[in-house]
């Protein structure tokens, strides 16, 4: 191989990785803006009490386990809009995301109806009385949030397959500023405002979603940039085929996404069984594993993309090498993080509660995550470069296997069987973390060999 062959191979793998991380990274900022809501709703709540941040974890848990179909569908989206992109086909574009729209207002109305049903069924689960009720009133003011949340991950995701990701982070940046000042009114009952609690932070959410998703569509429909990709859209012309496609898609993605937060939502519902300084301390370490979860999920939303590209162009060398950067990314920011837990743990521990009984539970807690934290990007990026050559199916069997069938009953054997408490529930979700990461990349590059 002559240098100059060499050279130029290096200078090609260079810039596709700074293409990746120039399309990665608004991806990430949005992504840790929605989760930084989340974030902020439990250390501001986590200010009152123990019980109160018990209560905040039942109800983001349940919440986002009933949501996360929609997240998964929607997620579908952009590799479609990068495969139509690759082409140059604005009319498909255009059908696309009204196709998006209309499967997402269906299925925001059907979740926000079992929601509803979930709520209301809350203290059957096994959770104290006191932190059941606190979190019901959390869930049923939520609930007027799951369809503006839905309506704008559709139009987030339509924007960031043509690689407009910037658009997204400025509104979820904006929306998380704006959380955080609800919050300051509703939860404390600053400036003569209702001193509502968990309530407040729920009702904060729900307005700052509304207006989230009022922005990005009012952006999209308004900006001249747009217009080209917008030539047929038209509510009297829904693409039933491709309606059909992204549910046939996007249902799979979401079952992938509840399969894992259910098995989480699950390990809440399991440290609430051992009482309410567990379930805190569970809610604290989730909070902060959530928050690098989500910065490779935007690293995978752009392995995504750049798959979904690849394969619009037919190109087998651009999609492998798009998917080991991106896991490459998700891999060394998990190796930082992991480091930067251990090193500063009472740091990080000490933002949410300053309860004694949380702090050490707590403390021990992100020793484990420190063990999944690999895994975790692993598999996250996994799942999003199999979503960009539309492969669902079988990824989701697998996230069932791991989570359902090796990880949650792992976590219940070592906490109440073995008695670890839990410490023990964590040890399982590493496994079923672990087992997921391995099953889904061997699954994607063996797809890239035989398949594609």
């Amino acid at each position: 191989m002559t240098t100059k062959v060499l050279l130029a191979k290096q200078h090609s793998l260079k810039s596709e990785i700074i293409k990746a991380l120039r399309l990665s990274y608004p991806i990430v900022v949005a992504q840790l803006g929605i989760i930084a809501m989340g974030i902020a709703d439990t250390m501001m709540v986590g200010q009152i009490g123990a019980t109160e941040l018990a209560a905040a974890s039942l109800g983001s848990g349940l919440h986002f386990l009933v949501v996360c179909i929609g997240i998964g569908l929607t997620s579908v989206i952009s590799p479609m809009i990068a495969q139509a992109n690759a082409t140059k086909d604005y009319g498909l574009i255009s059908r696309i995301l009204l196709a998006g729209l209309y499967a997402s207002t269906i299925l925001s109305i059907l979740i926000s109806f079992v929601h509803i049903i979930l709520t209301y069924f809350i203290f059957n689960l096994g959770q104290e009385v006191e932190v059941a009720t606190l979190a019901q009133s959390y869930l049923y003011v939520i609930t007027f949030g799951v369809f503006p949340l839905i309506i704008f991950l559709a139009a987030r995701n339509f924007t960031d397959g043509l690689s407009y990701t910037k658009i997204a982070m400025y509104i979820t940046f904006g929306g998380l500023i704006l959380n955080i000042f609800l919050n300051w009114l509703f939860i404390f009952g600053n400036w003569g405002f209702p001193r509502w609690g968990l309530f407040g932070a729920g009702v904060a959410t729900a307005i700052t979603r509304v207006m989230m998703m009022v922005a990005i569509l009012w952006y999209i429909f308004t900006q001249e940039n747009f217009k080209k990709y917008l030539s047929n859209f038209s509510f009297s012309n829904i693409d039933k085929q491709l309606v059909n496609k992204i549910n046939s898609l996007g249902f799979p993605a979401g079952l992938q996404y509840f399969f894992e937060i259910g098995c989480f939502s699950i390990a809440a519902l399991m440290s609430g069984w051992l009482g309410k300084y567990p379930l805190a301390s569970h809610q604290v370490v989730i909070n902060l594993a959530s928050a690098t979860y989500m910065v490779t999920t935007g690293i995978g939303a752009a392995g995504s993309i750049l798959v979904g590209e690849g394969i619009g162009q037919k190109n087998k060398k651009y999609i492998f090498r798009s998917a080991l950067i991106s896991l490459g990314l998700a891999s060394i920011f998990m190796v930082l993080m992991s480091i930067l837990f251990l090193v500063f743990q009472s740091f990080w521990v000490g933002l949410y509660s300053t309860d004694k009984k949380v702090l050490e539970i707590a403390m021990g807690l992100l020793l484990i995550a420190c063990l999944f934290q690999l895994s975790d990007g692993i598999q996250c990026v996994g799942l999003s470069i199999l979503k960009g050559i539309e492969d669902v199916k079988i990824p989701t069997i697998i996230t069932l296997v791991a989570y359902w069938i090796i990880g949650l009953p792992s976590a219940y054997l070592f906490a109440f069987t073995f008695q670890l408490g839990v410490y023990g529930i964590w040890y399982g979700l590493c496994l079923g973390l672990t087992a997921s990461a391995t099953l889904l990349n061997i699954r994607f590059f063996y797809l890239l060999k035989y398949k594609i």
